[in-house]
């Protein structure tokens, strides 16, 4: 999935939480290492909606050539234990297969729609979304049907601010809080993790 880092430029998304009409306004989650945390609940779903905000000490150029190469999720998340790039699904898009996990459940598996778009300067976007055209292949996990997120990224002063957001209906036996206390941590893990590789 390597796209030039000059196409890679969107419309930065206000870091301070906010809520259009009809949907649930943002809850300060936690505060750690430099990363603030909110969550706010999805109507119909018992699995939180998620977003974090912080910033990695290292360019706009360097964060994105570490984020465009699908294996350095691995990096970025030890619940991830297998990605591949299955081609391409358009322009700025690209199929992504990964399967995640954490003992003692069960293995979940999705192909995700990895977009990415090109508006202004100094910023970036990736988003993401479950497959309707590709299928996970392989035995032992479960499918994820429902997974949406986003990289919201600005560069100022040598330094690059990300806000980061995840929703994912995992579905089948996992308890609900252990699932949502993950999301939490995870947004976390992804900021702390980052700044181990770029910078």
């Amino acid at each position: 999935m390597k796209a030039s880092t000059t196409a890679l430029t969107a419309i930065l998304l206000v870091a301070t939480p906010v809520c259009l009409a009809g949907e649930a306004k943002w809850e300060k989650a936690k505060e750690k290492k430099g990363v603030t945390v909110w969550t706010r609940p999805v109507e119909g779903s018992p699995y939180l909606d998620v977003k974090g905000t912080g910033s990695v000490d290292a360019t706009l150029s360097e964060v994105f050539e570490f984020l465009d190469d699908p294996q350095n999720m691995k990096k970025l998340s030890g619940s991830v234990k297998e990605v591949k790039a299955l081609g391409s699904c358009g322009d700025g898009c690209t199929y992504i297969y990964e399967r995640v996990g954490q003992k003692p459940v069960q293995d979940r598996h999705y192909v995700l729609e990895m977009r990415h778009e090109a508006k202004g300067e100094g910023t970036c976007r990736f988003w993401w979304k479950v497959s309707k055209k590709k299928k996970p292949q392989g035995t032992g996990a479960v499918e994820v049907t429902k997974h949406d997120g986003s990289w919201h990224i600005s560069e100022k002063d040598g330094k690059t601010r990300i806000v980061y957001r995840n929703y994912m209906d995992v579905g089948g036996n996992i308890p609900v809080a252990f699932a949502n206390m993950g999301v939490v941590n995870g947004a976390i893990d992804f900021f702390v993790n980052l700044r181990k590789h770029v910078g």
